[in-house]
Formats: structure tokens, sequence, C-alpha cells
């Protein structure tokens, strides 16, 4: 935490890692630090909240679906909750599968990366 440039914990979200990332160590991040979290009860929001409000962390990123611009202070993006795990999303998922594999049949392939 004291070195990173970016935090992004990636942890299942359960008894055993609630409060997982304490104070202390939020409080260690150096101030050009960005935190960016799609869980929660892992650590204490409201201190990175306060702690980029007052130049203490460049910045942090949550999934809050009720937040709203200017509901926050400083370098703060509260983004929708992007859960991809969903049934409309698994569909949506499949559609795109079988034409990227009906187009790659024929010679075409549109969602090529290089």
């Amino acid at each position: 935490m004291k070195t990173s440039d970016i935090i992004f914990p990636v942890v299942a979200q359960n008894k055993d890692t609630q409060g997982m990332i304490t104070d202390d160590m939020l409080q260690s991040m150096k101030k050009t630090a960005i935190f960016i979290s799609v869980i929660h009860n892992v650590y204490n929001h409201q201190l990175l909240l306060d702690m980029v409000k007052n130049g203490n962390a460049y910045g942090y990123g949550f999934e809050d679906p009720k937040a709203r611009i200017g509901d926050f202070e400083g370098n703060v993006w509260a983004g929708p909750e992007l859960a991809w795990c969903t049934e409309d999303s698994m569909r949506k998922n499949a559609v795109q599968w079988v034409a990227s594999i009906i187009s790659a049949t024929k010679g075409d392939f549109p969602t090529k990366v290089n």
C-alpha cells in the first residue's frame, strides 16, 4: 500500500475479508495513489472519501448506483454497479458468441483485435 500507484482490491467479499484493509493501511498510501474498488466492506469507504477530499490520496473510484455528480468532493468517480453475471448479460454474451462463430466460418472476424 505504501508504494503502490494504483490499488485495486479483488478479493471475495465475505466475513473473512470484512475489514481486511485497515485504516492504517489506507493512511499509509502515497498522496498520489488511486484506489479503485468493486467490492465493499473490505475497507473504510468514508476514510477514503475523506482522504481524497483532503488531498491525502489522489483518487477513488467505486460502484454506487445511487451516486450523483456533485455527491463527493475531490477526484472521486462513483459509477453504476456493473455486475456482469446476470441473466440478460449472459444472454447477450451468448448471442455475440454465436454471431462471432458464424462470421468466422465465413472468413469474417468482426471482433478481431489484431
